[in-house]
């Protein structure tokens, strides 16, 4: 029966051989993309950081509108109410006398009295009509503004 080697043997061995661990640094980096990877790292990190720096100008931005925001409409409600500027009522003009227009009465059709079965049909698509107004309104959310 061969015999077995173990990875924890000539693991050692290996490490300290600097000519096996430098092959193996060079088959890594010629034949895979590492290499490129790891000249993009420095192009990646350079972009993240100026992004990082971008959204915490963004959010400074934000907070200052916020709170200038917030004095406005603190000030607002803080300000009495302005009385309104009297305007001087407009001159009346002469009335023009107007010639009555006589109406013609406009004549009505009567209705026709529809069949027993209809009237059963629609009174039925409107209870059905109303089941379905009353699930709406389940979905319906009503807020309530509350002045402090």
């Amino acid at each position: 029966m061969p015999t077995e080697i173990k990875l924890d043997q000539i693991k050692p061995a290996l490490i300290a051989d600097d000519e096996f661990v430098c092959g193996i640094v060079d088959n890594i980096m010629n034949n895979s993309n590492l290499s490129e990877i790891i000249e993009q790292i420095d192009t990646v990190q350079t972009e993240s950081r100026e992004l990082r720096e971008l959204l915490h100008a963004q959010q400074k931005t934000i907070n200052e509108m916020n709170v200038m925001l917030l004095k406005l409409i603190s000030q607002g409600l803080m300000q009495p109410p302005v009385a309104p500027v009297p305007v001087p009522a407009p001159v009346a003009a002469a009335p023009v006398p107007v010639a009555p227009v006589p109406v013609a009465p406009v004549p009505v059709a009567p209705v026709p009295e529809l069949p027993e079965h209809c009237v059963d049909d629609a009174n039925d698509a409107n209870d059905a009509n109303d089941a379905d107004d009353a699930d709406d309104a389940d979905d319906n959310i009503q807020l309530e503004v509350v002045d402090k």
